[in-house]
């Protein structure tokens, strides 16, 4: 029949896809029994698996289109472009599914896993402490005005992932008002719970605009919380210390990560996050983490499960040397 090559490629493409799409499933399964589940995220948003999925369907949706068209008008003829174009999709996706292989395989490397969290933290830190230890621009603080309304979650519970900043000084502006956000970034927020507090005549403030400023999602994201990023490893060198896994090495290279962290972390300016508007008026107040926790967060229990390896001893001897 004319049809039976384009629905040949239709179900042998949605076979194909479905064995793509188990074997991706089975590498974030792996990769968050092996490292944490913190970064399934990261294997859910990779561009290149994102992209393969969709080639590999491209092929079975043409088949399909394609079997509308064939046979209309009584032909008996399967025009050569119709079937040129499905052997070059069909090619595509072979091609790409070696792709995916690879990026997959890739994606569960150690040292590719933790480079990449580092990358992504050392852009979050750039953004929450943008200024190098005292090359922090002076700012005339005016007199603490006191606390006359309080911004409260009214939605679903959430975690606070991050925060339009800039929106947040135009509304204070706007508002002529001192706006001080309550919860840290990655911080859970039950409902009812403090977002904002307004210091000043909070009549001109629009309340909307300063909750549409909090961006809220179910779990804590890399974007503006580098703490986030320091959990992640140390969640990744745990489960390599532990009796199931008895990995030292990859523990090691976690601390590799989050020793970079921390040395650029010393040289930024962690003190509370201040912003003020055009005209130099504080308008923005909001929490960050100090040297004192995240160094707390990096260290303590790495150092508590990895009392029994030597190469963590000596790893984490190095480390100390290196931050004095």
């Amino acid at each position: 029949m004319v049809s039976e090559g384009p629905e040949t490629a239709r179900g042998g493409m949605i076979a194909f896809t479905g064995l793509v799409v188990s074997l991706a499933v089975l590498v974030v399964q792996f990769g968050a029994s092996q490292y944490t589940p913190r970064l399934v995220s990261r294997f859910r948003r990779d561009p290149v698996v994102k992209h393969a999925l969709g080639i590999f369907i491209a092929p079975a949706i043409y088949a399909l289109v394609s079997l509308r068209i064939i046979g209309r008008g009584g032909s008996t003829v399967v025009p050569s472009l119709t079937v040129g174009l499905a052997v070059l999709l069909l090619v595509v996706a072979v091609l790409v599914f070696f792709v995916l292989v690879s990026r997959l395989l890739d994606l569960l490397r150690p040292r590719r896993v933790i480079a990449q969290i580092v990358e992504q933290a050392t852009v979050a830190i750039d953004d929450v402490y943008p200024f190098a230890l005292g090359k922090t621009p002076s700012l005339d603080l005016p007199p603490e005005a006191p606390v006359e309304r309080v911004v409260t979650h009214d939605g679903a519970p959430a975690v606070l992932a991050a925060l339009d900043r800039a929106r947040l000084v135009r509304a204070a502006s706007v508002g002529d008002v001192v706006v001080e956000v309550a919860a840290g970034i990655g911080e859970y927020l039950p409902t009812g719970a403090s977002l904002f507090r307004i210091r000043g005549e909070p009549g001109g403030v629009d309340v909307g605009e300063l909750r549409r400023s909090a961006i809220l999602e179910d779990e804590r994201t890399i974007a503006q919380d580098p703490a986030f990023a320091i959990r992640a490893i140390v969640d990744t060198a745990l489960r390599a210390l532990s009796p199931a896994v008895n990995d030292p090495t990859t523990a090691v290279q976690a601390v590799d990560g989050i020793e970079s962290l921390l040395l650029t972390l010393a040289g930024r300016d962690l003190r509370r996050g201040r912003l003020a508007d055009a005209d130099g008026r504080l308008r923005l107040i909001y929490p960050t983490p100090r040297w004192a926790d995240l160094l707390d967060l990096s260290l303590d229990e790495i150092r508590h499960y990895g009392t029994g390896s030597p190469q963590i001893a000596q790893r984490l001897t190095r480390k100390s040397d290196r931050l004095v």
